[in-house]
This record gives C-alpha cells, sequence and structure tokens, in this order.
C-alpha cells in the first residue's frame, strides 16, 4: 500500500467518526460545472443562521473532503504536516468540540465511481446537482457515464434535492429521484426561477454588476450581485435560495445576504482594468458548457469593443475538435469583438472564426501560451473595452489578468493559483 493511499485511509476512516460523533447536517454539491460559485452561495445564505464550514478551495477530493470534515485546511507536503492532522483528527473523534451544525461540501467527480466514494461514509441530506456537461469527457469516456456518477449523488440524498432544470437532461433527472426535491432555473418552468436578468453600470458607466429578480410562489424579490457577472452566478443564486427554503431562512434576507458575496478568484469575476476597462475574469477553469455561459454574458453587456481571451479547453477526449469549433463561431455571432486565441487546441476556434467573418484581419490573434498574449492584450486594449479572459487551468490565463489589472497589488486577493507552489 503506498503513502497516498494510507492517508487517505487513515482521513476517512477519521472523517467517517467524526460524523457519526456529531451528525452534522450535510449539504453535498456535484455537477459539471459551477460547484464552487453554488457552494460558496449556499454557504452565504446560512452562515448567519448555522455554525457552518464549507470546503475550502479545490479541497473537493478524496484527500480535500475528509480534511474539511476534520476542520484542517492548507496543503500538507511532510510527515510532520500529517502528524499535525491526525494530531486534530484525534481530538476531534474523541473529545468535546465545537462542531459545526451544517457542512457544504463540493464533491468533485473526475472519474468513474468518485461519487460512490464519497457516499459511502458521508450522510447527504441534501443533495444540489448544477448541471451535467462533457467536463473530464476523456477519462469518463461518454456523457452518459457522466450523468450516472453526477446523478449517483441525488439517489444516496436522504432527504432533499436540488437540481437544475435548464439542464438537457432533466427528464432522467426526474425519474431518477426518491425525496422531496425543488428545481430551480431561468426558463420560468422551475419551483425558483429569475427574470428581468440586466448589468448596473456607475455615473462613468463603468460596470458594477448583475440586477435580477427571483420568482417564487407567485412572489417577485430584486437582488443583485455587485462585481460578480451574469448567468453561471445567477445559477449559483436559485440553488442557495433553494437550500434557504428548505432551511426556514427568509428568502429576502436570503438574496439580500448575497448582494455582497465576496469575489471568488477565476469564476466570471468583474475586475477593473488598466486604461478604464472592464475584465471579466474565469480563469479558473473551462469547459464547452462554462465557455458558452461565459460568451453569453459577454455579449449581452453594453461595451464598444469586446476583446476574447480564451486558452485550450482541455480532457474533453473525442469531443475535442468539435468542441474548439463551436466556440470560434460563436465568439464569430459577438457584435464588436476581437478574438485572442491561446494554445495549439484554439487553432481549431480561430479557423471556425475566420471561416464566419470575411474582414478578420484585425479581429483575430493566435499565441501559443499567456505570457506571450498577455504582453498583446495590453497593448490592444483601449478606454472603454470589456476583456473576458478564460481557459482551463493548465493553459495558465491568470497571467493575462495580471498584465492588464488595474490593481495589482490586490493579486492575492483577487487573482486565482497565487500561492507559491503554483507561481513557481
Amino acid at each position: 500500500m503506498s503513502k497516498q493511499e494510507i492517508i487517505q485511509k487513515t482521513l476517512r476512516f477519521f472523517a467517517k467518526k467524526i460524523l457519526r460523533k456529531y451528525k452534522p447536517r450535510i449539504i453535498g454539491i456535484t455537477g459539471s460545472v459551477g460547484k464552487s460559485t453554488t457552494k460558496e452561495m449556499i454557504f452565504t445564505v446560512l452562515e448567519k443562521k448555522f455554525h457552518t464550514r464549507k470546503s475550502e478551495k479545490n479541497y473537493n477530493n478524496e484527500v480535500g473532503i475528509p480534511l474539511t470534515i476534520i476542520g484542517v485546511t492548507g496543503e500538507k507536503k511532510n510527515i510532520l504536516q500529517w502528524v499535525g492532522v491526525f494530531i486534530q483528527a484525534i481530538r476531534v473523534s474523541f473529545f468535546s468540540n465545537n462542531y459545526p451544525d451544517v457542512l457544504v461540501l463540493e464533491l468533485a467527480a473526475d472519474q468513474i465511481g468518485d461519487i460512490k466514494y464519497f457516499c459511502d461514509f458521508i450522510p447527504i441530506e441534501v443533495g444540489v446537482l448544477t448541471n451535467v456537461g462533457i467536463s473530464h469527457l476523456e477519462n469518463f469516456k461518454t456523457k452518459e457515464n457522466i450523468f450516472k456518477e453526477k446523478s449517483y449523488l441525488l439517489k444516496q440524498a436522504n432527504k432533499f434535492v436540488i437540481y437544475n432544470k435548464d439542464n438537457i437532461d432533466v427528464e432522467k433527472i426526474q425519474k431518477i429521484i426518491t425525496v422531496d426535491n425543488k428545481s430551480y432555473g431561468l426558463n420560468n418552468q422551475a419551483d425558483f426561477n429569475i427574470t428581468e436578468v440586466g448589468y448596473n453600470y456607475n455615473k462613468q458607466n463603468v460596470l458594477k454588476g448583475t440586477i435580477f429578480k427571483v420568482i417564487h410562489g407567485g412572489k417577485s424579490i430584486s437582488g443583485k450581485l455587485n462585481n460578480l457577472m451574469g448567468r453561471p452566478y445567477l445559477y449559483g443564486v436559485l440553488a442557495a435560495v433553494t437550500v434557504a427554503d428548505y432551511f426556514d431562512i427568509d428568502l429576502k434576507e436570503a438574496i439580500a445576504s448575497l448582494e455582497n458575496r465576496t469575489v471568488m478568484p477565476g469564476h466570471m469575476a468583474l475586475i477593473k482594468g488598466i486604461k478604464n476597462t472592464s475584465i471579466i475574469d474565469d480563469t479558473y477553469n473551462s469547459a464547452p458548457a462554462s465557455v458558452k455561459e461565459a460568451l453569453g454574458v459577454t455579449s449581452e453587456i453594453e461595451a464598444s469593443r469586446k476583446i476574447i481571451v480564451l486558452g485550450d479547453m482541455l480532457e474533453l477526449g473525442k469531443r475535442e475538435a468539435s468542441s474548439h469549433k463551436l466556440v470560434g463561431k460563436k465568439v464569430a455571432d459577438i457584435k464588436n469583438s476581437i478574438f485572442v486565441a491561446v494554445g495549439d487546441k484554439m487553432k481549431i476556434a480561430v479557423d471556425r472564426f475566420k471561416k464566419k467573418v470575411s474582414n478578420n484581419q484585425s479581429r483575430v490573434y493566435w499565441f501559443e501560451n499567456s505570457i506571450e498574449a498577455g504582453r498583446f492584450v495590453q497593448n490592444l486594449i483601449k478606454t472603454g473595452d470589456l476583456i473576458l479572459v478564460k481557459g482551463s487551468q493548465g493553459m495558465r490565463m491568470e497571467k493575462i489578468v495580471l498584465e492588464i489589472m488595474a490593481e495589482p497589488n490586490r493579486k492575492k486577493e483577487l487573482i486565482v493559483r497565487q500561492d507559491k507552489d503554483w507561481i513557481e
């Protein structure tokens, strides 16, 4: 047995023991995209009423989830640090502790069996499915396998299920649910809906954030999100409001608590750019569904020019070529857009863009890596531009945002992957 396997099994043992002792109410969240946003929103609406803990950063795997349950944060690199973890686990397991009432856990599924692994030792009270896309298709082989993996959480939730009704697999989802459930969406067919989505600006006509109305039970409640942009966050709002309703929290209070939700680095976050520009920073990761959402938001916002900076979408397997072609087509459909592509796979998107846009001489550019692209974008942008930056983690697209952000002194607060290991 390897060192990693020993650590994983030991962590699972203590996590299981702790959950049996304290019996916290557990919300499990999974999906192809939107997990982190949804987790943060749900935590925000619960934390004022309940002692609540959430999984931090990317603590969403076989090691990270038990660490969250134990109550330990930070990466562990040596034996002394792991000894400290196990001492903490013993303390929490056997002695009185001010343990949280509610745990909000983001559950990643990179391969078949991941969700079952979690559900075998974590009693999920509320299961939340954000959507089913084709992230990690290279590992799952088929979208049907992805659906089976993600939806397993809904089968195991023992009291309540929440799901996104806008997902194309919604009919299959409805067939497997055996407990009370509510749906959310933007199509007016769900139990919780959002309508009248728009964007607000300050007196200098600089973008501030997103405005909307939540519709439930015939009632309409206005809300806004400062520094957060568009539909991806709106789905998070809806999931959080649905959870709030389940936990008997006033919906007006829940929506108001989200207004100044702290910006999540790299998740459709609105950042001030140099030359009085606005940056939509979506550099945490990328997948076809999330690119579609980001481009949809960008197309709706008013701006003199829209600079679309996209890096490769990785781990798509046989969908790689078709997905990148579709990106090129969608970028070409955005008025006043300039396309800056980064990475070998984005060459496919560039070719599709050129086929659709006849006069493309000054509208499309390609770069091998994010460092080269960042220098170019810094010189390209002008006052009033809106810049979308997005790509898979491996493309390191946050380096472009670092080149063009107006407040580089806030990079550790605003930009993803600024810890020492990532920088090195």
